[in-house]
């Protein structure tokens, strides 16, 4: 067998760091990158705020429930907020597809349960993220679901 002398193997190894650029040129091309959300900064100034909203939340008896059923996503408020007047928002975020993203007003009923019917929601992993006053008294809460 032939030995290469020292230019054909320069060109060779020249050749294959070429060849690795161009491959690794291609794949961060094609990688798609995205912010998750635009306003990510006035979010970070607000993190304090959603500290004491988790530890009101904390200071509850009971937990917030969600549960995915056939027909959709029971969301319950803890029992001791039923009775009184709430409002607020719950966002939907799939860390997978933007365009699964959605936010919903929360209304519970009279027993602190909301129904999201399942034809809003594709087959992605969610982020549910709940914020709300009940009393003048701010709360927030965070889940992970799967919707199959």
């Amino acid at each position: 067998m032939k030995k290469l002398n020292w230019g054909t193997k320069l060109v060779i190894a020249m050749g294959s760091f070429i060849a690795f650029l161009l491959v690794l040129l291609t794949v961060v091309v094609n990688n798609r990158q995205e912010i998750v959300v635009d306003d990510y900064y006035p979010r970070d100034l607000k993190h304090q705020e959603l500290i004491n909203r988790r530890q009101n939340l904390a200071n509850l008896k009971d937990a917030v429930s969600i549960t995915v059923t056939d027909a959709g996503l029971q969301v319950g408020l803890p029992s001791e907020l039923s009775q009184k007047p709430t409002h607020g928002k719950i966002w939907f975020y799939s860390p997978s597809n933007r365009d699964s993203d959605f936010e919903l007003l929360l209304a519970p009923d009279s027993n602190g349960h909301q129904l999201i019917p399942r034809q809003l929601f594709q087959q992605s992993r969610y982020i549910v993220k709940m914020t709300w006053e009940t009393a003048s008294v701010p709360y927030y809460y965070e889940q992970e679901i799967s919707i199959n």
